[in-house]
């Protein structure tokens, strides 16, 4: 029930000088503040000193705040020396606030040769500002930890990060983050130092590759130009894995985005692969979904499960390979996908195979004001394939909205269209001031295929207008065949012969061409009279209206003019 302040240059430190390993230390206090106004380090270490053999302490903090405020104050757990960084837990039953450069980190030094340690830290609320970071890094030889970070929300704000990065020899750390609101944010705009987000890389100058994400919330918001959640290498290596659910949404907006990028043009590794699951995903105000390489390798993959994706205002979903290697696979299954002002799905490659694009949605496709659908190539390479399952893929007129799999130098790619029906756009020569479906190469002969399948029903034409007097059954088929009823019943049905077969097999059945056993039935069809207490009474059959306007009902059939109708032979029993 205490509280525990430690200021302007005070430690509490456990130090490997030699050989042997840095002691644990454990921490229990109501409230924890570590800030500094001096130039000295001040807060909680555990490290390995330089030349020194061991591996560094565990630290254990329980409290239930934990504010760490201005540059140089940490709590550590690092190796400087041959051995590995310890592990850092912190349980905070409220909060944890960082700001003014402050840090909590797992780290291997330049001089060091060992793995980062793990962090672990759990609270109701996380806010780091100004550059503040919770970090597993190597900088040395060996690879970076593990940071597993559980909150109800997290807020990242100006050059403030969730890191596992490498700059020296080794792999990125495994990054995994749960909360139910998460805000990345930053406002810095141009000149912005370092991104603000979750990032798990290989920064320039470090081999290895690149660690993985994975990340559950209830919502996700990234906002700014360095706002970000990346898993890429500027080094060398392959990128990361990266996999992002919310239950709720992804808004990226204002030049922030989610990457799993290859940066180096002489870097020989591949691209990430990055997954994300929400109902809702938005990106609006140049907000990017990209898995780039621009060096040697290929390209990874894009896949994303949504109900709704809309993409606004010079956005991009994309896919591309920049360098010298194969485009991958960018697939999307939604409920709809609206794509407008000057927005883009796009899978592109600068040299070779180009990259594929499969949607697959329920509902809708829309695309206005030049929101467009790209598998497209530059230089030598060769165009993508788009492949798209949709009801309705509308286009709104005279806004450039296209669905292209075209080449410069190379072959055209291949689309396949299955919808209901497509509005406002249609395959032809590309033209600015239309919307068009187009796979061709500027190299003559080298165009690609396009295959468009709609049923041959349109959907919205003009219905049938049913009748409302409805007919039922038993009032057209009651009295047909009531006479002499013990004799019917022991009727059958034989059609012999040319008699029973209609001129053309379309035609109903009639009942001229059938023959009972061979014959028709004389049996009357006049009704017998019913038996009642005033005697047999032969039902009224037909009407008949005299010269002085008198009413007469009769036991025959009449026609219109009350004249009798002749009988005829009948064909049921």
């Amino acid at each position: 029930t205490t509280n525990l302040s430690i200021e302007n240059g005070s430690q509490i430190s456990s130090t490997a000088f030699s050989r042997g390993n840095a002691g644990n230390i454990s921490i229990q206090a109501e409230n924890i503040d570590i800030s500094n106004n001096s130039d000295s380090l001040t807060g909680i270490f555990a490290f390995v000193n330089t030349e020194a053999i061991g591996n560094a302490g565990q630290i254990d903090i329980t409290t239930e705040n934990l504010d760490i405020n201005n540059n140089n104050s940490f709590i550590s757990t690092s190796t400087l020396g041959e051995g590995d960084a310890g592990t850092i837990n912190i349980l905070a039953t409220e909060s944890i606030n960082l700001f003014d450069n402050a840090n909590i980190w797992a780290i291997v030094f330049e001089s060091g040769v060992g793995d980062a340690g793990s962090v672990n830290i759990e609270a109701a609320s996380l806010e780091f500002d100004d550059f503040s970071k919770v970090s597993v890094e190597s900088f040395g030889r060996g690879n970076s930890g593990t940071l597993t970070v559980n909150a109800n929300s997290i807020t990242l704000l100006d050059g403030s990060q969730i890191i596992g990065s490498i700059e020296g020899t080794g792999d990125g750390g495994t990054l995994a983050v749960n909360a139910e609101t998460i805000e990345i944010i930053d406002s810095f705009g141009e000149g912005t130092i370092r991104p603000t987000g979750i990032v798990s890389n290989v920064n320039q100058g470090g081999e290895g590759n690149g660690g993985s994400i994975d990340i559950k919330a209830n919502s996700i918001s990234i906002d700014g130009r360095r706002a970000e959640i990346s898993a890429s290498v500027f080094g060398e290596g392959n990128a990361g894995e990266l996999n992002i659910t919310a239950t709720e949404s992804i808004d990226i907006t204002n030049l922030a985005g989610i990457f799993a990028d290859v940066i180096n043009r002489d870097n020989t590794g591949e691209g990430g692969d990055l997954f994300i699951d929400t109902p809702n995903l938005s990106l609006d105000d140049v907000g990017t979904i990209s898995v780039a390489n621009q060096g040697q390798g290929n390209a990874g993959s894009l896949t994303i499960n949504t109900d709704f994706l809309s993409i606004f205002n010079n956005s991009a979903v994309s896919l591309s390979n920049q360098g010298q290697g194969n485009g991958g696979n960018l697939a999307i299954g939604a409920n709809s996908i609206e794509v407008s002002l000057f927005s883009r799905i796009v899978a592109g490659t600068e040299n070779g195979i180009g990259g594929d694009i499969n949607l697959t949605v329920n509902d809708s496709i829309f695309l206005r004001d030049g929101g467009s659908i790209l598998a497209t190539a530059f230089s030598d390479g060769s165009g993508g394939n788009i492949t798209i399952d949709s009801n309705f893929i509308v286009a709104f007129p005279g806004n450039d909205s296209d669905i292209l799999a075209s080449s410069v130098q190379g072959e055209g790619g291949n689309i396949t269209i299955n919808a209901e029906s497509l509005f406002g756009i249609q395959e032809r020569t590309l033209n600015d001031s239309t919307n068009d479906i187009n796979a061709s190469s500027e190299v003559s002969g080298l165009d690609g295929t396009v295959n468009i399948s709609t049923p041959d029903i349109n959907p919205v034409q003009g219905t049938t207008e049913l009748p409302n007097n409805i007919v039922v059954p038993e009032e057209t088929s009651q009295q047909a065949c009531e006479a002499n009823r013990e004799i019917a019943a022991q009727n059958g049905l034989n059609i012999k012969g040319k008699g029973g077969i209609v001129p053309e097999p379309g035609l109903p059945l009639n009942s001229l061409n059938i023959a009972v056993n061979g014959e028709t039935n004389s049996t009357s069809v006049i009704p017998q009279p019913i038996e009642t207490s005033q005697g047999e009474i032969q039902p009224a059959r037909g009407i008949k209206v005299t010269e002085s306007g008198e009413i007469i009902l009769t036991a025959y059939r009449t026609n219109n003019s009350g004249e009798r109708i002749p009988e005829i032979k009948q064909n049921c029993g």
